[in-house]
């Protein structure tokens, strides 16, 4: 956290979080409980796959 607040741009911050996008995403994939498909959700903590269904 130091070297960030020191030199910000040699050092990334290394609580920001890493984002999830949908097109990164793969649906071959399947629930293991439903056999519906993993798709990006957002929820309090930040965003995760989650079944479909």
């Amino acid at each position: 956290m130091l070297l960030h607040m020191a030199d910000p741009v040699h050092h990334p911050d290394p609580y920001t979080k890493q984002q999830i996008y949908a097109d990164k995403a793969s649906p071959s994939f399947s629930c293991e409980k439903c056999d519906g498909h993993y798709v990006v959700r957002k929820g309090k903590n930040g965003t995760f796959f989650g079944c479909s269904n």
